[in-house]
């Protein structure tokens, strides 16, 4: 789960790295090293962004910050709606494996490309769109063999 190495061949595999003792550690490692793969793939197979950032809000952040702002006043003038400590992720892979226990899905389309990830601590997006609900989340949903990772699959330039 947390190997940094795997050799293997028809005969034997051999596994080395650290592997945490904890579950939280080791599920912040995998999150980690999965991170790093979605990236990695998506730079080896050459595929082109398709021009939108992603993040990710649990159900407190969505009761606190997102409700509030939607059922106010409805004489107030028209804004935008504000997210407070945001991180934007270039890939969707990415956001679903990083954040923990994600609720809603966000989207926002971006001109510029500012990386893999952009930590903004107030956001107020003049578009943005929710593009997914999650009614629960559990860690046997992250891995790889069970979720459906569209830039391990190949399936990513078919949503762009």
């Amino acid at each position: 789960m947390g190997c940094d190495i795997d050799i293997h061949t028809s005969d034997f595999q051999f596994l080395t790295g650290r592997i945490p003792l904890k579950r939280f550690k080791q599920y912040k490692l995998y999150q980690q090293k999965l991170a790093r793969k979605l990236r990695v793939m998506f730079k080896k197979k050459k595929l082109k962004w398709d021009g939108y950032y992603y993040f990710c809000i649990n159900r407190n952040k969505y009761n606190e910050d997102f409700l509030p702002q939607i059922k106010g006043d409805p004489n107030r003038p028209k804004r935008g709606i504000t997210f407070y400590n945001v991180t934007l992720y270039k890939l969707l892979d990415e956001c679903k494996a990083k954040n923990t226990f994600p609720k809603y899905i966000f989207r926002v389309p971006y001109i510029d490309d500012f990386g893999y990830s952009l930590y903004l601590k107030e956001y107020t997006p003049h578009v943005c769109e929710c593009i997914g609900f999650f009614p629960s989340w559990k860690f046997y949903d992250l891995l790889i063999a069970r979720k459906q990772y569209d830039i391990l699959n190949g399936n990513y330039a078919k949503h762009v």
